[in-house]
């Protein structure tokens, strides 16, 4: 994909599970303006750049989401049993398009977040060294 540029469209499927470096190396190829592209998924918890995307709502996307209760095609049955198979977070995550922690998590996005301060000067100046 890295060198071919002006495509029409690109889609990426199952993009919350795609590695953020392919997603990365797609953007050159829209430099044109004319690349129309179409990122889809199911969730895949609170990570990646389809969440980032997804969750930042300045950035300029359209975004659909499309619940399984919302689709005519899959039946009340079906649903009830897939809950009882997956469990209630695979199951949100996977019908009800939820963006979950991932399994064992302690702490929430949110919270790390929190915790990150930028310009702080580093404890020890060898470790920066190290980091850079």
């Amino acid at each position: 994909m890295r060198g071919y540029s002006n495509p029409l469209l690109i889609v990426v499927d199952e993009a919350a599970f795609v590695d953020d470096d392919i997603y990365k190396a797609l953007l050159p190829a829209q430099a044109s303006g004319r690349t129309n592209i179409i990122v889809m998924s199911t969730p895949n918890g609170q990570q990646g750049f389809f969440y980032e995307q997804w969750e930042n709502h300045s950035a300029p996307w359209t975004r659909i989401k499309i619940d399984a209760a919302d689709c005519p095609r899959i039946t009340e049955q079906f649903l009830a049993q897939a809950r009882l198979s997956l469990g209630h977070e695979s199951f949100s995550q996977e019908f009800h398009c939820q963006f979950l922690l991932a399994p064992g998590a302690i702490f929430t996005r949110e919270m790390v977040l929190q915790c990150i301060k930028p310009n702080v000067e580093a404890l020890f100046p060898w470790d920066e060294q190290v980091m850079s």
